[in-house]
């Protein structure tokens, strides 16, 4: 059954809205990966961000910030249950 979805999952394509983490760097801040992966023993992001792209054969098209870049706290406490 796992199998079933993660095909069906892979060949459909779609629309998607998730949380991302961005992280500093000298080029500003930058998107490393989405709120759902975050774990305890992670570094701490410098800032959240949504994101909407077109996901096909599991790689991910055209992203888009559909908000501006909030705290990690921010995130915390308006938006986890989202996530």
């Amino acid at each position: 059954m796992k199998f079933l979805i993660f095909l069906l999952d892979m060949l459909i394509p779609r629309f998607i809205e998730e949380w991302v983490c961005l992280y500093s760097k000298e080029e500003g801040l930058v998107p490393a990966f989405p709120a759902r992966e975050l774990m305890p023993s992670d570094s701490t992001p410098d800032a959240m961000v949504k994101v909407r792209c077109f996901t096909w054969f599991l790689m991910a098209f055209f992203p888009k910030y559909i908000t501006d870049p909030i705290s990690y706290a921010e995130f915390l406490t308006d938006h986890w249950e989202e996530k």
